[in-house]
């Protein structure tokens, strides 16, 4: 089968997604930019018009800056071929093509290959499904996922299957039903044994600083860059992901410079 991209593909474009775009949460969309035209398409048409009023103000806040997803369109649009051009109708993505069906959320994890309730192997790029609503993990105890929750739109949130403990910075947690491999997406990197592993008390333990989740890295780079973390050499640092957090907490409390 031919793959439209790998699962570590996926969860850097969802990243991004996060981290440079801003989002609002409405049922329908994958990736529609706030545009007057498509918030009235998607307030005025379609049996999901009255349930996407009340998100209304969210996606005027963004008008001509942002784009609109409902959970499992945030995944549709990017292998649909989504690219953030706030001048394209759905942002650059096309619709159910690629092989992709327009499915819904409960048709996406049925679709998923080596669907599981045992959270204990999850690995990067998956999908994560509860009734009615779907995400992805990507790694670090993290999903990313479109919902009207929290801040109301493309966030990260913790994946309380994974860590008991919320993630610093993220939205909030939620503890999913099951877990799926997308068919369209290349897991064979993602399943060999690599960068990040378990401690012996199952804590994550990420082996280079490349490894290190982008919502610890910038403070985990500090410390390297203090010289405080050597890790043991060959530019490997094999730090716990506890002391990431840790890192994380002291570098907002401004103890790191």
């Amino acid at each position: 089968m031919t793959f439209l991209l790998t699962a570590a593909e996926l969860c850097q474009r969802l990243r991004d997604i996060v981290e440079h775009y801003r989002t609002a949460y409405m049922l329908g969309p994958w990736g529609w930019p706030a545009s007057d035209k498509m918030i009235a398409r998607a307030t005025t048409q379609g049996s999901n018009a009255k349930t996407n009023r009340q998100w209304l103000a969210r996606a005027n806040a963004i008008k001509g800056v942002g784009f609109l997803f409902d959970c499992v369109g945030l995944i549709k649009g990017i292998l649909w071929g989504w690219k953030g051009d706030l001048s394209r109708t759905y942002g650059g993505a096309g619709y159910a093509c690629n092989g992709v069906p327009d499915y819904d959320a409960k048709k996406m994890i049925d679709a998923c290959r080596e669907v599981s309730t045992d959270f204990s192997g999850i690995i990067p790029g998956e999908a994560v499904w509860m009734d009615g609503h779907i995400g992805v993990y990507v790694g670090g105890g993290v999903v990313v996922e479109s919902t009207p929750k929290w801040r109301g739109g493309v966030q990260y949130s913790t994946c309380a299957n994974v860590s008991r403990k919320l993630v610093p910075g993220m939205a909030g947690s939620r503890t999913w039903t099951k877990h799926g491999k997308l068919p369209w997406v290349d897991y064979s990197e993602a399943d060999k044994p690599g960068q990040t592993t378990k401690e012996d008390g199952g804590m994550t333990c990420y082996k280079t600083l490349a490894d290190v989740p982008s919502w610890y890295k910038p403070s985990v780079q500090k410390a390297v860059d203090k010289g405080a973390l050597h890790g043991t050499g060959n530019g490997e640092l094999n730090i716990s992901e506890d002391l990431c957090r840790t890192l994380t907490v002291l570098d907002r409390l401004g103890k790191l410079g």
